[in-house]
């Protein structure tokens, strides 16, 4: 699809990356998010994911928490850092009340725990895209804010 002035415009349907470092929860994700309408997009860790936000430019992200290497709240303040406006979803099988307040804190939009119903992760993207469709523009604005990657 083009836009008036010749450039390439994606349809409106919403790109979401999926980031976890189990290949399980990936597939399911996926599998989910697809099923919804969504465009999935997955990374298999943190330095993945930051190099498929700046390829892709995903509608909203769902990072797991612990993961090897850069972890999901390094990721989380590195995404706040670049791509201010792109909404994050945590996901997690070890979520005390600390760590759901500390993702809160540096900018997550959402936290689920693991194991997930469906319906909870579906809830939360839907409410995202909502609140997006809804005059803020932060899902489809922020790509026209956000370089191409990190600075």
């Amino acid at each position: 699809m083009a836009s008036d002035d010749g450039r390439r415009v994606r349809a409106t349907r919403k790109r979401i990356l999926i980031v976890d470092d189990e290949e399980d929860i990936r597939a399911l994700l996926a599998r989910l998010v697809r099923r919804e309408g969504y465009e999935p997009v997955v990374a298999c860790d943190g330095e993945e994911a930051l190099r498929a936000t700046a390829a892709t430019r995903p509608d909203i992200m769902l990072l797991d928490v612990k993961m090897p290497g850069l972890d999901g709240i390094e990721v989380l303040h590195e995404v706040r850092r670049a791509w201010p406006d792109l909404p994050v979803i945590m996901i997690t099988s070890q979520a005390g009340a600390a760590d759901v307040r500390g993702a809160l804190l540096a900018g997550a939009r959402d936290f689920i725990k693991k194991p997930f119903d469906h319906a909870e992760v579906l809830g939360a993207l839907r409410s995202i895209v909502a609140a997006g469709s809804e005059g803020a523009g932060a899902i489809d604005g922020w790509r026209n804010r956000a370089s191409a990657g990190p600075a």
